[in-house]
């Protein structure tokens, strides 16, 4: 419990953190157009020994991704408040990706957070939040973002107000129908808007009900995933076609690198219902990835971290500390000053790295992290990212917190959630 308490409210002195970005790093074909800046190799160089799984991989570059891969958060603020447990003071350096998580973390009277994303759609969108935050009303936010209702010519002429501001990222934004919410496109709401359509065909409209009611129990809704799996249709139409074809659907939902380096999004894919049991364990209702996908409602904890007025007024008064630049994370970290960084922010960026990639970054990490300083990554993998690439970063695992954070997960996606600190 000593360790719970210091996720919510401190470090004790042996894991002091003096402080001083879910998510994300892109895949190959936005990699692509941003190498020559970011000084980074395209994923898909790696995706696979094959000439079959580099096909399917460039064709999920091509089709299933677009630039702008994350609009909103993939993954819960709220654990990733406990796992980095930010202080006043604190320089917290992470991947930008939707900017949700690091914005956030405003609120925690950090003295500086920076974000990197290799990807320039993600540091425009995330720019685009700083600068509502700083200029727009709450309600104004929610209603051109796409979160509640509002017509698509007021949101445009909200647009047309907001965009001389933003600079070259506009240009990169206008790409999507900005009338309908920018928060209602990019790769990820495409992504999990299928597995929310496939979720209600698999278990139909009465399982359905069962999942999305906030009354439901745990117990009420792991009946509906042993019926799931007893399913005819599951049995003998979507179980066989996902094992014949998990060599190839395995591009379109996990990263190059991880399928490169792992046969675990294959095995998932083989058996999706056994791969996310969790999901139904945690539940789908306020699910802070999912929720807004099945019910329309935005998740509690986004309401709580950044949509509440009290959130808002903790954001834009500190909104002059932070900023997003477009570099990789390990780039953007080796131009920080030596032994200053307190908390470093990964989501899952160590699936995304190759080898060699992830051992720059850890070493990048090792130059700028003070005594002390703590990092918290996920991954779709079960196993260590970091262990997984042979990859060794001069810190200690933080194991009694971890397992604290899997019990905490509440949304039940990600396999693995990993803290280390520097010693």
């Amino acid at each position: 419990m000593a360790a719970l308490r210091n996720l919510e409210t401190g470090r004790t002195a042996h894991d002091a953190v003096p402080l001083g970005r879910s998510a994300e790093f892109t895949s190959a074909a936005r990699l692509e157009h941003v190498s020559s800046l970011a000084g980074c190799a395209p994923d898909h160089q790696t995706a696979s020994p094959s000439a079959t799984a580099s096909i399917w991989s460039r064709l999920r570059d091509r089709v299933v991704y677009r630039p702008l891969a994350f609009a909103e958060p993939a993954e819960s603020i709220e654990l990733a408040w406990a796992a980095m447990a930010v202080t006043p003071g604190d320089v917290v350096v992470g991947i930008t990706s939707s900017g949700d998580v690091l914005l956030s973390l405003l609120a925690r009277d950090p003295a500086m957070v920076i974000g990197f994303d290799a990807n320039p759609t993600q540091t425009a969108i995330a720019g685009l939040k700083r600068l509502l935050c700083a200029r727009t009303s709450l309600e104004g936010t929610v209603r051109f973002l796409g979160l509640v209702s509002e017509s698509p010519k007021k949101r445009l002429k909200t647009w047309a107000e907001l965009k001389p501001q933003l600079g070259a990222g506009a240009y990169l934004l206008e790409r999507y129908d900005l009338g309908k919410g920018v928060l209602n496109c990019g790769t990820t709401r495409k992504l999990f808007q299928l597995m929310s359509l496939g979720l209600r065909m698999s278990v139909g409209r009465e399982g359905y009900e069962r999942l999305v009611d906030p009354r439901g129990t745990r117990s009420e809704r792991l009946e509906v995933h042993q019926a799931l799996r007893e399913r005819v249709e599951y049995r003998f139409l979507v179980r066989p076609i996902l094992h014949w074809g998990s060599r190839c659907f395995q591009h379109f939902f996990y990263p190059p690198a991880l399928c490169a380096n792992s046969d675990n999004p294959r095995r998932a894919l083989e058996d999706i219902a056994s791969t996310f049991q969790r999901l139904f364990e945690v539940g789908f209702h306020d699910n802070p990835v999912f929720g807004r996908y099945l019910t329309g409602e935005i998740p509690v904890e986004q309401v709580r971290r950044l949509y509440s007025e009290a959130a808002w007024t903790a954001l834009r008064k500190r909104i002059d500390r932070i900023r997003f630049e477009t570099r990789t994370i390990q780039d953007g970290i080796r131009e920080l000053e030596p032994q200053s960084v307190d908390v470093f922010y990964l989501s899952n960026a160590p699936d995304y790295l190759r080898p060699a990639e992830l051992r720059s970054l850890c070493d990048a990490m090792g130059y700028a992290a003070r005594s002390g300083a703590r990092v918290y990554y996920l991954s779709l993998d079960p196993a260590c990212p970091f262990g997984r690439k042979g990859v060794h970063p001069a810190f200690r695992r933080a194991v009694e917190v971890e397992g604290i954070l899997r019990q905490m997960d509440p949304v039940g996606l990600y396999q693995y959630l990993g803290v280390l600190i520097r010693e």
